[in-house]
């Protein structure tokens, strides 16, 4: 867990300025369908100028980053720590280690991570999407979502989510097992080559 988080926290502050522009980016619509702020960036490099020009330089490429560093410490550490437990749990009540073990660990370790993550995630969209007049702390912005929408609003885009990551971690920790596995293989390779060779008193 504390691994975990400590990568999530790193990865959320490194990556923070560009899921506020992907943010944006996305919510940004035409005409009668356009909702919320509207910010009219044409690209990527373009969100990244007026967001430094407009929101105080450098310090609002990085508005919404403590919610960021909360999610990817508790999404990271949730993840990984659930993965690792069902893993171990599986093999020690007999289950054949391979591809299928891995899978459905972390699709199960996946839905876990969604669980704490997804709050964080409604939360911070909101946060991104604000102008500077009407800027929030987290904890008043989760107040007002729960006071007006309920807290099952906190949950929005679950199935999405899911959809989202499920494959993700997957692929990711099927990819680390056989590397692990390939490992441990040349490892035992080396080892038996060194028992065979002939030894000189």
């Amino acid at each position: 867990m504390l691994a975990g988080g400590i990568c999530g926290a790193l990865g959320a502050v490194s990556a923070n300025p560009f899921e506020l522009v992907k943010t944006r980016l996305q919510s940004t619509a035409a005409g009668a369908i356009a909702v919320g702020n509207q910010y009219g960036y044409v690209s990527v490099s373009s969100a990244l100028r007026q967001i430094m020009t407009k929101e105080g330089g450098v310090p609002g490429l990085y508005r919404g980053s403590m919610i960021s560093v909360y999610r990817g410490i508790l999404g990271s550490a949730a993840n990984l720590s659930s993965y690792t437990m069902l893993r171990d749990y599986a093999l020690r009540e007999g289950y054949s280690e391979g591809v299928p073990l891995d899978m459905g660990c972390s699709l199960i370790s996946a839905f876990v991570s969604v669980v704490f993550m997804n709050p964080l995630d409604v939360v911070r969209t909101r946060l991104y999407n604000t102008s500077s007049i009407n800027r929030q702390s987290i904890f008043r912005t989760i107040k007002t979502i729960v006071e007006n929408e309920g807290l099952k609003s906190l949950y929005k885009g679950f199935g999405t989510h899911f959809m989202r990551i499920g494959p993700h971690f997957c692929l990711t920790f099927v990819f680390l097992e056989q590397l692990k596995r390939g490992v441990k293989q040349i490892k035992l390779e080396e080892y038996q080559r060194k028992l065979q060779q002939p030894h000189y008193s």
